[in-house]
């Protein structure tokens, strides 16, 4: 089980950046093992640029503690970099396009467990919206993933569609 505290932060220095930051800490429990609680600091940075109307430009950074749905008795650092462009097209139609990367550093639970994979992670997504309503937008998104890792086995690619409808109030 595990407990997280963040404080989150948005500035806006000037009418076209702004700036956003979460920081806090993460609390791990863990039940077996004789391992003592985790206390991990969490955190991501980001930026938005809007140098034209209806563009917006973001970078965001960030560090987390997950844990591994595929190795018994260890969690990874997840720490990775997204930029992404959107473009409002008209009133109802946004495109954009998103791409990535993150290094999984997998750490043990356990004092009897060894823990020596790394991932490399990366992505691109781009996306078509409509927004139907002031507060309802569907999307539609292509996603291409690449994952490199030191267990050979848990190196892999995929491609994905999706479809998205989301409300923001």
């Amino acid at each position: 089980t595990y407990q997280m505290v963040n404080a989150r932060v948005k500035y806006d220095l000037t009418g076209k950046i702004a700036l956003k930051a979460t920081a806090g800490g993460q609390f791990n429990q863990y039940v077996s093992g004789d391992q003592d609680m985790r206390v991990s600091p969490v955190w991501s940075l980001g930026a938005e640029y809007l140098p034209f109307a209806n563009t917006a430009i973001s970078l965001v950074t960030y560090r987390n503690l997950q844990v591994s749905p595929s190795l018994n008795n260890q969690d990874y650092w997840a720490t990775g970099v997204e930029l992404g462009v959107t473009q409002l097209v008209d009133q109802k139609f946004q495109v954009g396009v998103a791409g990535g990367y993150e290094n999984d550093y997998y750490i043990a639970n356990t004092a009897n467990t060894v823990a020596t994979r790394r991932d490399n992670f990366f992505f691109i997504e781009p996306q078509i919206s409509y927004n139907f309503l002031k507060y309802l937008t569907a999307s539609i998104f292509y996603q291409h993933r690449f994952n490199d890792s030191t267990l050979q086995v848990d190196t892999w690619y995929d491609n994905q569609v999706g479809f998205e409808i989301s409300a923001s109030f």
